[in-house]
């Protein structure tokens, strides 16, 4: 979940649903399950930087993938910037 001033955005597996505060309901579900811009497989984290308001970062685990998506003045729509890929090497030692 990420919170702004006027939204929430929540994730569920594949998709964002932004709830208007002040509504306090559902106004659009973004994303869908598979590959490609705005498609997602396992969401895991959404992110606004503070010194970026304009942009969400969404952490899909299953694809490596950081998303970028621009988000509009009203904060209800998203525009698809780019993804970046993560590269992870993390040993796990298992003790016996």
């Amino acid at each position: 979940m990420t919170l702004t001033k006027y939204v929430t955005y929540i994730t569920t597996k594949f998709e964002i649903n932004v709830v208007l505060l002040e509504e306090k309901k559902c106004i659009v579900k973004y994303g869908t399950h598979g590959y490609g811009p705005n498609k997602f497989n396992r969401i895991s984290y959404l992110f606004i930087a503070p010194n970026d308001a304009t942009s969400l970062y969404i952490v899909d685990c299953a694809q490596y993938f950081v998303h970028q998506c621009r988000i509009d003045d009203t904060g209800l729509c998203f525009g698809y910037v780019r993804k970046y890929v993560v590269i992870a090497n993390v040993l796990q030692r298992h003790i016996s």
